[in-house]
């Protein structure tokens, strides 16, 4: 008798062990619908889609693209003192993001990286640049305009330095960038590695 009881007692607490894990794994689904931010317009990101937060100087800089042959794109921050949100369609899809500090002046960028739709391959940046942490303006991208042999283009980072490579005409091009203050904003130029003296 003691053997049945004994056995009927182990099956009521497995029982019970089981229930609770799935009630625990119900929760942590829930938990995590709740952490949606609010300011989120877009539908859920899936698939090939992006999203990604680059933590700055106090405040948070937020992407988040519905990856298509046009991409619905929608980038803010949360924290800064003029909080920046814009939405737009760009051409092709976002693939990356990099926060850096290109004139070293001690405030973040945030440059995406957008892929083509076509066979070229050639990449496309979009900037962000921070106004000493308090506001957002869009930066100008000024890039290198030679014909790039196809599916040769690519970015990189290396010291801090924001380097562009790509073949034309059979030869090896390196391009590095410097972000100006223009009359309209911040302008990221690029210019031919060679030229440029490295630290």
């Amino acid at each position: 008798m003691k053997l049945i009881n004994s056995s009927f007692l182990f099956v009521l607490v497995s029982a019970l062990l089981w229930s609770c894990g799935g009630a625990e794994g119900e929760k942590q689904v829930n938990t995590a619908d709740s952490l949606r931010n609010p300011l989120d317009t877009m539908p859920k990101l899936q698939g090939n889609d992006f999203t990604h937060i680059h933590e700055g100087e106090g405040y948070s800089f937020h992407i988040q693209a519905k990856n298509g042959e046009m991409t619905d794109l929608l980038v803010f921050t949360v924290g800064m003192e003029n909080e920046y949100k814009d939405s737009m369609q760009v051409e092709g899809q976002v693939v990356n993001s990099l926060m850096l500090d290109v004139n070293g002046d001690g405030h973040q960028e945030f440059y995406l990286v957008v892929s083509p739709t076509d066979d070229s391959g050639n990449l496309n940046l979009m900037g962000f640049g921070s106004n000493r942490g308090k506001s957002m303006s869009i930066i100008h991208v000024d890039d290198a305009k030679e014909p790039r042999q196809v599916n040769t283009d690519d970015l990189r980072v290396e010291n801090d330095r924001l380097y562009r490579t790509f073949s034309a005409n059979g030869k090896e091009k390196i391009y590095t960038y410097r972000l100006l203050q223009g009359e309209g904003g911040y302008i990221l130029k690029a210019i031919p590695a060679d030229t440029v003296e490295l630290d």
